[in-house]
């Protein structure tokens, strides 16, 4: 220490400096495996997707528009006042599941009219929006003040 003549610095060893070569290949070949890996957190900074994701806007107004159009379509009220409500999933590929009853008449005839409604419109209803999720849930109301089977 504090002499400036080269002849007191240690050479490192020939056996040490294979080592750190042997070590940084390694730790490079992890590198590469790791980036190969899909979410993990290297493999996310190294294709950049750490980055906050941008919200995306889906406009779902034009989509439930389209859901009612096709039920209302396919809905022919039973003669009376009644409101029937229902709740479903609808998928992304179109079909639905967890169908229920939120509020029945308990006139068969009433209810089953809603049920038909919302079984006959599927091949009618419209693709989600871009970006939507796998499935949402529906709240449908059917709501009839009528004395005939004209109204809706």
């Amino acid at each position: 220490w504090g002499s400036d003549n080269p002849e007191n610095f240690e050479k490192p060893a020939k056996s040490n400096t294979r080592r750190i070569e042997l070590d940084l290949l390694i730790a490079f070949a992890l590198l590469i495996g790791v980036s190969l890996i899909p979410n993990t957190p290297f493999n996310n900074w190294l294709h950049g997707s750490f980055l906050p994701k941008q919200e995306v806007k889906i406009d779902y107004h034009s989509y439930i528009v389209g859901i009612q159009k096709a039920i209302k379509e396919k809905w022919t009220p039973p003669k009376g006042d009644h409101t029937v409500k229902m709740a479903f999933k609808l998928h992304r590929d179109g079909h639905i599941s967890d169908v229920k009853f939120t509020k029945m008449t308990f006139s068969s005839e009433k209810d089953a009219a809603a049920l038909k409604a919302v079984v006959d419109a599927l091949p009618n209803m419209p693709a989600m929006p871009a970006g939507a999720p796998e499935d949402v849930d529906i709240d449908f109301t059917f709501e009839s003040h009528t004395s005939d089977n004209s109204g809706k």
